[in-house]
């Protein structure tokens, strides 16, 4: 039953009834009570789970920017006699650039935000959504409310890529040892960038950051889709659709360069399987979006032509899936 509940509770709409209650000043439970009781009866019910649920909670709110604040606070609630009230973090993602250690100016990185959320939205966008001002995310003064979703999404999504690439340079060292000009290597990847630009590392993740938070909830896809979320769920699981999420078993979020306005992007379900998993999600979406010289045709006047807009004008499918089962495993810096 726990991870059902971890599911619930990871829920986007659950989510926003926390978030809700802990900006009210209440405790993040006090709004979920009464679904809980819903969604599993009376098995909910005893402390050892409620307990539970409460450790549970912790970790989505200070992944959506929230801390504890106020502990053991009573609750009005069906279910909860008490509970933890959260408070919002300062700047989360200035936030996460600082808890990684890189010290970039903040215009740098608004600029580069600004970039790489245009790039993965498509010029003109791949398919229309409500617009985001990214150059606002960055304010020093709170996000607006419907920019928070956004600012909490990336935020999460950046701390979670940072963390992995960490992970991947300890992991490339010899015997996990450290040396002197190694640290300084590794410290190098902070600092490094050519004519004002931020470096490669964290323009990858921010890359990555905005691939999850632009991309569309499980919600939102069945919305477009016109399915029931079991469905969306279930094309996931099969890799029908492509998952950006660092965190696949409870949150959902897919990456707009395989939809468009009328859908999905023609028979891309046919071509996201035949890619490896162990792709990074900023590799899929370049080499979806990338012209390739192995995609031309006299109706391109032999131009190279992405694999999106390849499968958008209806081209022969045989030869993006040969190229998808070919694509190199790789992951950014």
């Amino acid at each position: 039953m726990e991870q059902a509940i971890s599911e619930f509770l990871g829920d986007e709409s659950t989510v926003r009834l926390m978030v809700a209650a802990s900006e009210a000043g209440r405790p993040a439970v006090e709004a979920i009570g009464s679904d809980l009781l819903r969604q599993f009866g009376d098995r909910v019910r005893p402390n050892p789970v409620k307990q539970q649920i409460g450790r549970l909670v912790r970790p989505i709110m200070e992944s959506h920017g929230f801390e504890p604040y106020k502990r053991h606070r009573q609750t009005k609630s069906t279910l909860f006699t008490a509970g933890t009230v959260y408070r919002r973090q300062p700047d989360p993602i200035i936030s996460v650039l600082a808890r990684h250690r890189f010290d970039a100016p903040v215009d740098a990185v608004r600029r580069e935000l600004c970039e790489v959320a245009q790039n993965v939205i498509g010029n003109p966008p791949f398919v229309r959504r409500p617009g985001v001002d990214w150059s606002r995310l960055l304010d020093p003064s709170p996000a607006p409310h419907d920019m928070q979703h956004v600012q909490l999404a990336f935020s999460t999504a950046l701390d979670h890529e940072l963390s992995e690439q960490a992970r991947r340079r300890l992991q490339a060292l010899p015997n996990g040892q450290i040396t002197g000009p190694q640290r300084q290597r590794l410290a190098q990847f902070h600092r490094e960038g050519q004519n004002g630009r931020l470096p490669s590392t964290l323009r990858s993740a921010l890359t990555f950051a905005a691939l999850c938070a632009t991309g569309f909830t499980r919600s939102e896809t069945a919305q477009l889709l016109r399915f029931d979320q079991r469905t969306v769920s279930n094309l996931v699981k099969k890799r029908h659709l492509y998952n950006a999420s660092p965190a696949p078993a409870v949150h959902t979020r897919l990456p707009l360069f395989q939809f468009h306005s009328q859908g999905l992007v023609p028979k891309v379900e046919k071509v996201l399987p035949r890619i490896d998993a162990a792709i990074h999600p900023v590799g899929v979406f370049n080499w979806f979006t990338s012209p390739n010289p192995d995609l031309a045709l006299e109706q391109t006047d032999f131009e190279a032509t992405s694999p999106r807009d390849w499968l958008l004008h209806h081209y022969s499918l045989e030869p993006v899936c040969r190229l998808a089962a070919s694509v190199a495993v790789a992951t950014p810096a």
